[in-house]
């Protein structure tokens, strides 16, 4: 009888030891996830440069393409537009393209290549702006962003990470981007790669 009692203090010993074990390493782990936190889209503005190649048709007009891939808004793509090198007088979309005709500032040589740019400023208002930080490459390669889901694990609750697939502009390049899709909030931001369905560690911004 007093074999079996020290068997059985034996056994609730080591659940114990094996019960402290795994919480550490629980918790040891937490400390490696990557550090994220979330934050929500705000109208605003970006400061960007998005280059135009033209080729001159006339003395003092030329022609340019633009592809519905490149996710300019049409906010941008607007008769006046001032491309630096002459003015938007015509924008007309043709299949996955936009064909854009320019009046040049200056007269040029016809089939001479002239670069031009649609400058982003403050006067241009986006409903949707958020950090590119919130913005990360998903399966596939799509463009995405991240959610938190809270899943119960063995532990406690988990920060489990959820992707949507989302259009923004600029595709590169810039510290802020456009939301061109619907989207919830708030988002996720990191510094770090994420991978959907990973683990995460929420944090408050620094």
């Amino acid at each position: 009888m007093k074999f079996k009692k020290i068997s059985i203090g034996l056994i609730a010993l080591w659940f114990l030891f094996l019960t402290a074990a795994t919480f550490w390493s629980v918790k040891e782990e937490n400390k490696t996830l990557p550090s994220v936190w979330t934050e929500e889209a705000q109208e605003g503005s970006i400061e960007y440069e998005f280059p135009v190649d033209l080729e001159v048709s006339a003395a003092d007009q030329a022609i340019g393409y633009i592809s519905v891939y490149d996710n300019v808004p049409e906010s941008l793509l607007q008769e006046g537009r001032d491309l630096l090198v002459g003015k938007v007088c015509s924008v007309i979309r043709k299949d996955d393209l936009y064909e854009l005709t320019v009046d040049l500032y200056e007269k040029h040589s016809i089939g001479e290549n002239v670069e031009g740019k649609i400058e982003i400023t403050s006067e241009d208002v986006f409903s949707k702006v958020i950090t590119r930080q919130a913005i990360h490459e998903g399966d596939f390669g799509k463009t995405c962003v991240y959610y938190i889901k809270r899943q119960k694990g063995a532990w406690g609750y988990e920060n489990i990470l959820e992707e949507k697939a989302v259009t923004c502009f600029p595709n590169r390049n810039s510290d802020f981007v456009v939301l061109l899709s619907e989207v919830d909030e708030p988002m996720v931001v990191s510094t770090s790669e994420l991978t959907n369905g990973e683990r995460v560690k929420l944090t408050e911004k620094d």
